[in-house]
């Protein structure tokens, strides 16, 4: 598992947590993690030394408008900033991504009797179904907790 993959995993492990005591202590220690990871991910964007090495020789060489020292440092910032859209992925990789966090509609499983009203007609009610996995979903989950799809339950009716 990546950096970035782990970082998606916590995100989604603290949107899902309930809000308790132990919940919450869930959600900070996600946190955590997230910040230490994002910390690791940011000195892996410089590289590993024997890159840097090689970069800096090349920086040196091209000194056309470099300061002092023979680097330009808005080179270097550049050089950095394009590693980090790099390392977000293609576009497509970009849109689901997004997708996944605006979540999914499910889907309606199949209905049950759940008992009778007080004129001694059947009270019909239904599952629901997470469309990505397919597994059943009970209609308080925020993303589903086989898969981690966002559910969005904006339409259904209490």
């Amino acid at each position: 598992m990546t950096e970035k993959e782990a970082i998606q995993y916590l995100e989604i492990e603290k949107m899902c947590t309930e809000e308790t005591s132990v919940g919450k202590i869930k959600k900070q220690m996600c946190e955590a993690a997230i910040k230490a990871l994002e910390e690791v991910q940011e000195y892996r964007t410089l590289g590993k030394l024997e890159d840097l090495k090689d970069f800096l020789v090349v920086v040196s060489e091209d000194s056309t408008n470099a300061g002092e020292d023979g680097i330009s440092l808005e080179f270097i910032k550049n050089l950095v900033e394009l590693k980090r859209y790099k390392e977000l992925g293609t576009l497509e990789e970009v849109q689901n991504a997004v997708e996944l966090k605006k979540g999914k509609k499910p889907l309606i499983g199949a209905d049950f009797k759940t008992g009778r009203d007080y004129t001694g007609e059947p009270i019909w009610e239904h599952d629901y179904i997470c469309p990505d996995c397919g597994f059943g979903i009970a209609g308080e989950y925020i993303c589903c907790p086989y898969c981690g799809t966002y559910i969005d339950w904006s339409d259904e009716s209490e």
